[in-house]
């Protein structure tokens, strides 16, 4: 009876082993694989055969490989019976795979390891649902540039590096002149794609090591980093860049709001920009003090007649 039981027993895990739709394995304490599951086949893009030759540190992602080991050598060593942890695997196409792994061991009488069974079910689409929240969280979902969250930490970054290497940076706040009349006319429909192009001559205009953001409404902010040591001479890079911003701001634009048979003639618009200019070095000053006196000379600007650039100058205040 206790034979025809443990029969049953084997033939059930059998069964489950090779039907579930999760990837199971079970792996030697000198972690081979002795046997894998279809499952685990069609995650990882290997057949059978070809994961019985490998380990699996050859196909867990480097970045995870001390997180997977420092937990099996505590299995080894029986600290613990048990683990469960998020980790990558590099399918045979070169792809990341996102798995949730729980590994539990089978031991010998002396309480060596004699085989670990381990379960793999894989997170991957789970994973890129919570890469787009993320990136929801962290850009503006009209122009896809970083939005006043993700400013907050790219300026605590330039801080950082400007206080290390000994550089100036410059902060740039810039507002359309003259919006409310194109939204007012055309639809907000038309003043998005306005704000859209905007953000793509800005990102144009600037090095891919500077941050264009968008503050809210028709405000920008471009960060500039790693300008000169000296403040006379970073201040002339700084108007170089403003300048060259104003500039492209400044050329006229072709609107189309429809497209298809019914598609209207392009709207042709023309807009200058206001931008305020504040210069920073190391953290001196908090990231809300320069917005805010980057925003007070932007207003500097479109008071003086708009279409120009202001340096914020403390000895003004």
């Amino acid at each position: 009876a206790t034979k025809g039981k443990l029969a049953r027993s084997e033939a059930l895990f059998h069964n489950y082993f090779e039907l579930t739709q999760v990837g199971m394995a079970i792996t030697s304490a000198n972690q081979k694989w002795l046997n894998v599951n279809p499952r685990m086949c069609l995650m990882l893009g290997y057949s059978k055969d070809e994961l019985l030759q490998r380990t699996w540190t050859q196909l867990t992602h480097p970045d995870d490989l001390d997180a997977s080991l420092h937990e099996f050598e505590k299995l080894l060593a029986g600290e613990i019976e048990n683990y469960s942890l998020d980790k990558r695997f590099v399918h045979k196409n070169g792809n990341v795979v996102y798995t949730h792994l729980t590994a539990a061991c089978q031991r010998h009488p002396d309480r060596s390891v004699d085989y670990v069974i381990v379960s793999l079910e894989d997170i991957t689409a789970q994973k890129a649902a919570e890469e787009t929240i993320k990136a929801l969280a962290l850009f503006d979902t009209l122009t896809k540039l970083p939005n006043r969250r993700m400013l907050d930490d790219r300026l605590g970054q330039a801080f950082a590096v400007s206080k290390r290497s000994g550089l100036y940076g410059a902060l740039m706040f810039l507002d359309l002149d003259n919006f409310k009349p194109l939204n007012d006319k055309w639809g907000h429909s038309v003043g998005d794609l306005l704000l859209v192009e905007v953000a793509h001559r800005l990102t144009r205009s600037v090095r891919g090591m500077d941050t264009v953001a968008r503050f809210g409404g028709d405000e920008f902010i471009v960060l500039a980093g790693e300008l000169d040591a000296d403040l006379g001479e970073a201040t002339k890079q700084a108007e170089v860049i403003a300048r060259k911003i104003r500039d492209l701001i400044a050329e006229p634009y072709c609107l189309s709001p429809d497209k298809g048979e019914n598609a209207a003639a392009p709207i042709e618009h023309h807009c200058t920009s206001s931008i305020g200019v504040v210069m920073f070095m190391g953290n001196q000053a908090s990231a809300n003090d320069i917005i805010r006196w980057a925003d007070r000379s932007m207003y500097q600007a479109k008071e003086a007649g708009r279409n120009l650039i202001r340096f914020y100058d403390s000895k003004v205040e």
